[in-house]
């Protein structure tokens, strides 16, 4: 599969042998002119895809601003682009994104998310 920017996605998104599955729950909405996400009510869209999903390492959570430094995370790389707040169901749990590095250039993405505490 080639990118929008001509990269390939790495293999190992793609091989079931290493990837997982993942859904990813996004609120709908629009960006507004300022730059503000509005949400669009209670709809959510679901997208689903294959990557690879670990336990954060202590190096990981140290690199995250203080406020954000959990100790149930997850870490993901995967082809669709992660906005924060998104939510991903891995292993019956739901996890919140609550850091984004947008590497689309090398074929993927890479999200930190924590256990949701919020209710659904």
């Amino acid at each position: 599969m080639i990118l929008p920017y001509g990269n390939p996605i790495p293999v190992e998104l793609l091989n079931p042998g290493v990837s997982q599955k993942i859904t990813m729950l996004r609120q709908r909405g629009v960006w507004t002119g300022n730059g503000l996400w509005q949400s669009d009510g209670d709809g959510k869209d679901e997208i689903t895809g294959r990557g690879i999903i670990y336990p954060t390492t202590p190096d990981e959570l140290r690199a995250l601003p203080e406020g954000e430094r959990i100790t149930k995370a997850v870490t993901i790389y995967w082809s669709q682009t992660f906005h924060h707040n998104d939510r991903v169901e891995y292993e019956g749990e739901e996890y919140r994104v609550i850091h984004v590095d947008p590497w689309q250039k090398f074929g993927y993405n890479r999200a930190v998310a924590q256990v949701n505490q919020i209710e659904r």
